[in-house]
C-alpha cells in the first residue's frame, strides 16, 4: 500500500495527513480476500487417476501374497556350491535344526513353518545370524566363510485341482 500525504478541507495546510489509497481496492486487505479454487473435470479425473496408481503397490502386494501361499516352501542350505540341507517350510512343517561342521567352524541352521534363519555362526562378522528368518520364496541369507547360502524356493503348487485330471489345462474348440 502506499502512502500519500495530502491536505483535506479544514486543514490549515500546516500538518498533512496519511491517507491510505490502495491500487488493487479493498479486496486486497486483510480477511476480505479469499482466492477462487475451482475443480473441473480434468483436475478430477486427474486426482481419480493418482488415487488409482497410488493403490497399485498394494492390490498386486496382495495377489503375490495369495500366489505365494499356494507353492510349497523349501528352504536349502547349499556349501561351496553342493546342497547339504533340505528342509520344508510353511504350514505343517516340522521345526528342524541341522550342524555343519568346517575348518572354519559350526554353523547352525534352523527352520520352522514360518521361515529359515541362521541361528549360530563361527564366523566373525555375524551377517548371516543378523540377517534373521526368512520366509518368502527368493529370499537368501549368505555366510561369505563357510561359503554357504540359505534360500527358500517355491516348489509344485499345494493343490493342481484347477488342472484336468488328464493333464489338459484349456479346452478350445
Amino acid at each position: 500500500m502506499s502512502s500519500i500525504l495530502s491536505k483535506e478541507n479544514g486543514n490549515d495546510g500546516n500538518a498533512p495527513k496519511a491517507v491510505d489509497r490502495d491500487p488493487a481496492g479493498a479486496e486486497a486487505r486483510g480477511s476480505d480476500f479469499s482466492p477462487r479454487l475451482s475443480f473441473g473435470v480434468p483436475d478430477f479425473l486427474l486426482i481419480i487417476v493418482l488415487v488409482m496408481a497410488g493403490l497399485i503397490p498394494f492390490v498386486f502386494g496382495t495377489l503375490r501374497a495369495t500366489k505365494e501361499s499356494d507353492f510349497e516352501k523349501v528352504a536349502i542350505l547349499t556349501v561351496a556350491g553342493q546342497e547339504v540341507w533340505r528342509c520344508p517350510v510353511g504350514n505343517g512343517s516340522e521345526p528342524s535344526e541341522f550342524t555343519y561342521s568346517s575348518q572354519e567352524g559350526i554353523l547352525i541352521v534352523r527352520a520352522d513353518k514360518s521361515g529359515a534363519w541362521v541361528a549360530h555362526s563361527d564366523c566373525p562378522d555375524q551377517i548371516c545370524v543378523r540377517t534373521g528368518k526368512i520366509s518368502r520364496a527368493g529370499q537368501i541369507s549368505v555366510c561369505i566363510p563357510f561359503r554357504a547360502v540359505l534360500r527358500i524356493e517355491a516348489t509344485n503348487p499345494i493343490s493342481d485341482a484347477w488342472i484336468h485330471p488328464d493333464g489338459i489345462d484349456a479346452v478350445s474348440e
